[in-house]
């Protein structure tokens, strides 16, 4: 249930570490501006991640009801996914801040 919180938050120090900005300082490199860098407008970005923790949310009701083989695979499939999704977001911030 927390993954989508904690993602953005690995997400936002991880980059602020790479680029030498305190990790304390505010910024617009949350998952949602990345979002809306992509090209969503404000309102696309919130039901993208609202979704998303939908989606989140239900695998951990299935995870739940139906035990140890649904979660493994559950974790198998999120982590791939969020390896990914954590890479090409952490390249649009990159990109649309460079000169």
């Amino acid at each position: 249930m927390l993954a989508l919180p904690l993602f953005d938050a690995a997400l936002v120090t991880v980059s602020r570490a790479r680029r030498g900005v305190p990790i304390s300082q505010g910024g617009s490199d949350h998952t949602s501006h990345r979002l809306v860098a992509l090209g969503l407008p404000k309102w696309g970005a919130v039901v993208v991640l609202w979704a998303v923790q939908g989606v989140l949310a239900a695998i951990t009701v299935a995870c739940a009801a139906w035990g140890k083989d649904v979660t493994l695979a559950s974790a198998a499939f999120l982590g791939v996914v969020g390896i990914v999704a954590f890479v090409a977001l952490e390249r649009v911030h990159r990109s649309a801040s460079a000169p």
